[in-house]
């Protein structure tokens, strides 16, 4: 399984580029868990099943980022971005024994490997 956060920190804020609601980006903070570790409580996940679902939702993070004209740049960023893949194996077991399941990006299909 393959699933995403995307994040920006803008003017000490952060933001949820995922998210469909802009409103609610405005209240999400830093948490700390024993056994999670470091997280970003509300943050939007979403699970991609290929490179095509996974590059458009970069494509739609990238466009909900703050963005304001230099001199330098008509498009010039003010805030950092955060894209976190996360994979999760899995093990099955067969009539042949136990084989590794990895999500893969081969052709966006499922993948079984030995």
């Amino acid at each position: 399984m393959i699933k995403c956060v995307f994040m920006e920190i803008y003017m000490e804020t952060i933001v949820d580029l995922l998210s469909e609601s802009r409103q609610a980006q405005r209240t999400l903070h830093i948490r700390e868990d024993p056994i999670n570790g470091v997280y970003v409580e509300g943050l939007t996940e979403k699970k991609v099943k290929g490179k095509e679902e996974m590059f458009g939702l970069i494509k739609n993070g990238a466009r909900a980022r703050a963005t304001n004209a230099t001199m330098m740049n008509k498009t010039s960023s003010r805030s950092h971005a955060i894209l976190q893949v996360s994979l999760q194996q899995r093990y099955i077991e067969t009539e042949g024994g136990v084989k590794k399941v990895s999500d893969l990006f081969a052709d966006g299909l499922l993948v079984e490997t030995p």
